[in-house]
């Protein structure tokens, strides 16, 4: 294993479902971005000559491997109600690979405040910590039009139905236009088949004023984000989305729900964004005072600028080589 000090870098190792897999050296740092799905055998030769591994999301046959090549863990619990430990503790076993977990990993991500609270009740305090994602934050857009975008696979969770609802209801009468971005036929259940034709059914009578660009390369959603004025966001659950911390990266109004309590995390409720669970007093004219403020972009760059991330994580990585 790699330590520090020495003149060769200490490797870190991070692996996701959807990193492409690459590597790059940062000061000192050698990072390989590896995909889950990748073959066993070649991410336990990873394992094996690096120090650190950074699960993005919950592997727990990785997290068991890692320890047994003597890495130092770092886990980010990405979903609220899917891999925060309460959420493990439900499953089959759940109780034993949450104990696992606890002793195991070095440090945990939580990522949100909703799911910090609740991992703080599994793990030792000096493990945890909360930083959110990052994205690329760029000159402000100056020329917005009246178009609201919704940004997500049209299933339950991500609740475009309600968000075209609330389009209707709000912008609609104002002249706006609205963009729903995404895939048509991801279902993750034959729930959301049904729900996917419920939504398709309703939006059919307003085909004048709602587009579907199905799914789209991700530089045509960040252009869309700087001609949009507003994001509608209504998932049920998230970690953080980086659909929300994106849009307002262009200075695009997030007009959410609660998100599971995550919502407080994204924005400054009634000024870079608005949350429609805690006010119902929507207020639209509220929206061009903020873009013309550039509150959502100076936000993003103040909190989620991706070389913060960079930072913040390299900060993190050297810390954990002294645990």
């Amino acid at each position: 294993m790699l330590q520090v000090g020495t003149p060769v870098q200490s490797m870190v190792i991070n692996i996701s479902d959807t990193l492409d897999s690459s590597e790059e050296f940062r000061h000192g740092l050698k990072i390989f971005n590896v995909r889950k799905n990748r073959d066993f055998t070649k991410i336990a030769w990873l394992f094996y000559k690096s120090d650190i591994v950074h699960f993005h999301g919950m592997f727990f046959k990785e997290v068991l491997l890692a320890k047994l090549v003597f890495c130092k863990i770092l886990l980010k619990s990405t979903l609220l109600g899917e891999d925060d430990f309460y959420s493990i503790s439900l499953r089959s076993l759940g109780w034993l690979r949450v104990f696992i977990l606890s002793k195991t990993i070095h440090i945990n991500n939580a990522l949100s405040s909703p799911i910090y609270e609740i991992n703080r009740k599994y793990i030792k305090q000096e493990k945890l910590i909360k930083c959110p994602n990052f994205v690329m934050v760029n000159e402000c857009p100056i020329v917005k039009s009246d178009i609201v975008v919704f940004v997500g696979a049209l299933v339950k969770r991500k609740q475009p139905l309600e968000a075209i609802k609330f389009f209707e209801n709000n912008f609609l009468p104002l002249g706006y236009k609205m963009l729903v971005v995404g895939p048509n036929h991801i279902f993750e259940s034959p729930e959301d088949e049904e729900y996917h034709q419920q939504v398709m059914s309703y939006a059919a009578p307003l085909s004048e004023y709602i587009s579907f660009t199905g799914k789209i390369a991700q530089s045509e959603v960040r252009e869309i984000y700087r001609t949009a004025k507003v994001l509608i966001f209504l998932s049920e659950k998230e970690g953080m989305p980086n659909v929300v911390l994106e849009a307002m990266a262009e200075n695009c109004f997030p007009v959410t729900s609660d998100i599971g309590g995550i919502a407080q995390d994204l924005y400054t409720h009634g000024v870079s964004g608005f949350n429609i669970d805690f006010d119902d007093c929507f207020n639209v004219d509220l929206i061009n005072v903020s873009i013309e403020n550039r509150c959502m972009h100076c936000e993003a760059l103040r909190r989620f600028d991706f070389r913060l991330g960079v930072e913040s994580y390299e900060g993190t990585y050297r810390r954990m080589m002294c645990i």
